[in-house]
């Protein structure tokens, strides 16, 4: 994962701030990096497979890009389990409910 500048900025602010001990320092940057990848954007790509009667759905990720997730889509490393089996995929938005 690849901090976002919004994000060094934020973080930077943490860390600038006066605290009484390392401990308050640490437990303040822990629960704002916690809170910046909650509100992260994030990918899944959803694979629904088919044989029959039988349905089977299977989820790739986390990705943070949609870029990401549609290059994995069309890379073809997510692939049909083979067979009579037939795969159609999908990308998905994660949402983080708090």
């Amino acid at each position: 994962m690849t901090a976002r500048p919004t994000e060094v900025r934020k973080m930077t602010e943490v860390l600038e701030r006066d605290y009484d001990t390392a401990e308050e320092a640490a437990r303040a940057a822990f629960e704002a990096a916690e809170q910046m990848i909650a509100e992260r954007t994030n990918y899944v790509v959803s694979v629904m497979h088919t044989d029959g009667d039988m349905t089977l759905f299977q989820s790739y990720g986390i990705f943070t890009t949609r870029n990401q997730a549609e290059k994995a889509l069309s890379s073809g490393k997510i692939v049909s389990p083979g067979g009579n089996i037939t795969s159609k995929g999908a990308i998905a938005q994660l949402t983080v409910i708090h």
